[in-house]
């Protein structure tokens, strides 16, 4: 399921930078746009450097997509448990 109320780097199959797991950020709408935007300024050192979404219009559209995929049951952490 979505991302949308999870802690950085707890999703499942899914291999994440010691970075992006450590940063323990609650992946909401606001900070979804701050990664979108820049990954490398947001999470220093996260290896997810490619902007995906440079364009405002296009980040919101993506956000919204995971919003709708975020409803439900979650396979990660919505509580940070620690690096």
């Amino acid at each position: 399921r979505g991302v949308v109320g999870c802690y950085s780097g707890t999703p499942p199959r899914y291999v994440y930078s010691v970075s992006l797991r450590k940063a323990l950020i609650a992946w909401d709408v606001s900070r979804l746009d701050q990664l979108l935007k820049d990954p490398g300024a947001m999470v220093p050192g996260n290896t997810t450097l490619v902007k995906l979404a440079p364009e405002p219009g296009a980040r919101a559209d993506l956000i919204a997509y995971l919003v709708s995929l975020s409803a439900g049951a979650r396979l990660c952490n919505t509580a940070p448990s620690g690096p």
